[in-house]
């Protein structure tokens, strides 16, 4: 089939530009296309845009994968996600938000039960119908659900500000707004105070810091509902670093609230908890204690008893694989409030120890159990514990090769109940919310499960391994029609390798349209996640993020040497994090790839740190001021390590969205730029390809039919 002919690109302007490391000068001739105002840069942007959506529109496939994969993401069934469990009066009331295509946004809805053949939901709010057509960054109901606290930002900017909408009538309460409460940066968080106000995260607010700072210092601030915002009280956030992140939880019953804070996105945190007694808390009046400090180790997976009378933490001090600690809320009266002194780990005793296999994810709490969500290599185990002992109980039927996320303990957990929901979903099967009997050990399914607009029973998900340069074995998965693997397929490979985020099943109708024409998905295991616990994560940040490369490229390397795909079949993808990885092996092993799809990705990692969310990033890549870190970064940044002129390089599609506030859109253009001389003089078979959409983001709120 002919490709489409739309011309070379025009090449970018080349500028005199240089920077100086620790005594080295490093040229930087496009470095003019971060000046979002350059005319020679928007010029040259808008003309690489249009010349993408020629080719892309002009390629023989499209009609047919547009075609179907519209046909799957318009499916007229709803897939809930984010469900949370409130109690009203003595009824139990479930807030959810759900995809309904054809609307461009999920909407938020309620309803009162999950058993039986279907739900019956109410939609209290349907961004399709509010000015803007804003997205949720996230949602939190009040204890008795009478109330609903939105994050709402737009064109994927994730700048959102707090809204309060009442269930009853759907309607938001008026003038009740929570200003700069969410960044793409640091996220947000709220915690409610029964349904009369809410500590919430707030960034600064315009006068309060320089221009330079207004996506740092985040804060915890208390809104009292029928006040303006101007009146907020500060509470907790005076000892917080620049990149601080936090996550807030609130004990049933009201009595304490638990505020993790990240020191930026490596994985470090600080856990507060608040002293008790009468709302707001206030760190200038003593009332909140300081429990771990950002090197002992403890995560933001932080949970309370039903009763409110325990704080379980997971902790990774000297248990890479996770354990978890607990400690009485009682004890906090006898602590010191000096927040700048030494944290009170002597309140952490061990309840559940750490194992040598599974790495703890997750966890929730009832009245008399534990339950622990594990990794092992990618799917899940959940493994129950007595409490108050740590002392195992009976199994717990765990799907295989599924991923167990989204626990639910019942309402009536807190009158001695022991049952849970959970969500849970794997490579050939669609999300499922399900219900445990503590009492039988029995699984039962729930009206909400997602319904697939396609036929797996024909596929199959195969465990397979590579080794890696350092004899590391890393995990991958083979999506594929059963039958399959007697001769090379085209091949999608996959990953991420970062944060210590792990790459779980996960169900993907859209890839069947793939499969149906012979290809093949792989997703790889890479170090940088957290599959077999913060090892497997340490040993790819930082000065180690070679090892994700490396892991990355022998996946590539055992995929064609087990005769599952061939050099000229093979593609490979991935986005953020993973766009940075396509770019790092695409520049040190050009050969072996066919095509690269590269989205919103980080490419020059030299600069990236000017950018305030590559402020935050630091702990994860390193930081240009710290010469190791340096010396590692100027190694496998892709920007600054081209091929050489002449080698054969893969055909790269580069996607990136001007409103992105976590990886700046010029990352994509100056890796562009630079690769473009050497794009020329390759066949037209093998093109370069840049895609700028100028009306979203790094992708999180982005309208449904953007999504190509």
């Amino acid at each position: 089939m002919a490709l489409p002919d739309v011309g070379r690109p025009s090449p970018a302007e080349r500028r005199s530009a240089t920077n100086t490391y620790w005594g080295e000068s490093v040229e930087d001739p496009y470095q003019h296309l971060e000046d979002t105002k350059d005319a020679e840069q928007l010029r040259w942007s808008k003309e690489q845009s249009e010349r993408a959506a020629k080719y892309l529109g002009g390629l023989p496939a499209r009609a047919h994968f547009r075609r179907e994969l519209e046909r799957i993401v318009c499916f007229q069934a709803p897939t809930f996600f984010d469900v949370r469990l409130r109690r009203e009066g003595g009824d139990q009331i479930f807030f959810s938000q759900k995809r309904l295509p054809p609307n461009p946004q999920p909407l938020l809805v309620t309803f009162k039960q999950v058993e039986g053949d279907r739900i019956e939901d109410r939609v209290l709010f349907n961004p399709a119908e509010a000015e803007g057509v804003p997205a949720m960054d996230w949602m939190q109901p009040s204890p008795d659900g009478t109330l609903v606290a939105l994050s709402l930002s737009l064109g994927g900017t994730e700048r959102g500000d707090v809204r309060v909408l009442r269930t009853e009538t759907g309607e938001f309460l008026e003038n009740e707004v929570a200003k700069r409460a969410n960044s793409p940066t640091a996220g947000g968080s709220l915690a409610w105070v029964g349904e009369r106000g809410f500590y919430y995260t707030r960034h600064p607010l315009e006068g309060e810091v320089g221009a330079e700072d207004m996506d740092f210092f985040q804060k915890i601030y208390y809104h009292e509902l029928g006040t303006t915002s101007d009146k907020d009280l500060f509470c907790l956030g005076r000892t917080f670093p620049r990149i601080a992140e936090c996550q807030l939880l609130m004990a049933p019953g009201g009595g304490h609230v638990v505020c993790a804070c990240a020191d930026g996105d490596g994985g470090d945190y600080a856990i507060y908890v608040s002293a008790g007694g009468e709302h707001p808390h206030q760190e200038g009046a003593g009332g909140w204690r300081y429990i771990s400090g950002f090197k002992d180790n403890a995560k933001d997976t932080v949970k309370l008893s039903p009763n409110g009378a325990r704080l379980y933490a997971l902790s990774r001090d000297g248990a890479p694989m996770g354990k978890i600690v607990c400690f009485d809320t009682a004890e906090l009266a006898g602590c010191s409030a000096d927040l700048e002194a030494a944290p009170n780990l002597q309140l952490l005793r061990v309840v559940v120890a750490e194992s040598p296999k599974a790495a703890i994810e997750d966890f929730i709490v009832t009245k008399i159990r534990l339950y622990v969500s594990c990794l092992i290599g990618g799917p899940s185990q959940v493994l129950i514990f007595d409490a108050e002992t740590g002392s195992p109980l009976q199994a717990f039927p765990t799907p295989e090769a599924h991923v167990v996320f989204g626990l639910i303990p019942l309402p009536e957990s807190s009158e001695g109940g022991d049952d849970i929901y959970f969500a849970s979903m794997g490579y050939t099967a669609p999300r499922a919310l399900q219900r445990y009997c503590a009492a039988t050990g029995k699984v039962s399914r729930t009206a909400l499960v997602q319904e697939s607009p396609v036929d797996m029973s024909d596929v199959e998900a195969v465990a397979v391994f590579s080794t890696s340069k350092d004899g590391t074995q890393v995990p991958m998965t083979i999506v594929r029609k059963k039958g399959g693997g007697t001769s090379p397929c085209p091949c999608v490979l996959y990953a991420y390798g970062g944060y210590g985020i792990s790459m779980v099943p996960a169900f993907r109708a859209s890839l069947k349209v793939w499969l149906d024409l012979g290809g093949i998905y792989v997703v790889a295991n890479i170090r940088g996640g957290a599959e077999y616990g913060e090892h497997w994560h340490l040993n790819g940040n930082l000065t180690k993020k070679q090892n994700c490369f490396d892991d990355f490229i022998a996946c590539a390397q055992q995929l064609v040497s087990g005769g599952h795909t061939s050099r000229e079949l093979l593609a490979i993808q991935g986005g953020s994090n993973g766009g940075l990885l396509m770019g790092a092996v695409m520049t040190q092993r050009p050969e072996l790839f066919r095509a690269v799809v590269a989205q919103v990705g980080i490419f020059d990692c030299l600069r990236t740190e000017l950018e305030p969310n590559g402020v935050f990033n630091i702990p994860e890549f390193g930081t240009v001021k710290d010469e190791a870190q340096y010396r590692a970064l100027r190694a496998y940044s892709p920007y600054h390590n081209l091929p050489a002129p002449g080698v054969p390089l893969p055909s790269l599609l580069l996607t990136t969205g001007e409103n992105d506030g976590r990886v700046a859109s010029w990352q994509s253009k100056k890796f562009a730029a630079a690769l473009q001389p050497l794009f020329a003089a390759l066949p037209a078979e093998r093109p370069l390809v840049l895609r700028v959409s100028y009306d979203t983001g790094h992708g999180m709120g982005t309208p449904l039919l953007k999504h190509d």
